[in-house]
């Protein structure tokens, strides 16, 4: 797995670069723009606020249920798939889902695969383990794509 290095802000200078950023017209502009914008949409969605707590409690409720069960969660789901023809890959480290990954596409002979938008693909660094096999990743979302495109 290739790694890029993390070029960390030496912490001198912190409190001098915030008050720069928190100084800024446009950039405060810009943000509270967004930021209204943002509380417009939901307070359209959302008219009610108390519906909407109830909503958001609602919604942590059945998060912290659901990763109380998540093993036997998993196991469903793959006995589900597996029922519909499809294939489950399990990996344990990055390293394993990427050599299970490239395994597949070395098998086929590809040199280029097509990504869909994963959290999970960042975190593994699929792109990089990929670029090292000789295979090339292909972005399918616009805004991945378009990063990708500036290298």
């Amino acid at each position: 797995m290739n790694a890029q290095p993390i070029h960390f802000k030496p912490a001198e200078g912190f409190r001098d670069r915030a008050k720069a950023v928190v100084d800024n017209p446009f950039l405060r502009q810009s943000f509270r723009g967004a930021m209204d914008f943002l509380m417009t949409k939901r307070a359209g969605q959302f008219p009610d606020a108390e519906e909407l707590e109830s909503l958001r409690t609602l919604g942590e409720q059945i998060r912290q249920y659901n990763l109380g069960k998540l093993p036997e969660l998993l196991l469903r789901l793959e006995e589900n798939l597996t029922r519909n023809g499809i294939q489950v890959h399990w990996a344990e480290t990055p390293d394993e889902a990427n050599a299970i990954i490239l395994g597949l596409c070395q098998s086929r002979r590809a040199k280029l695969m097509v990504k869909g938008k994963s959290m999970v693909s960042e975190e593994i660094e699929l792109n990089h383990a990929a670029e090292a096999a000789g295979i090339g990743a292909l972005e399918s979302d616009m805004g991945e794509y378009i990063v990708q495109l500036a290298g």
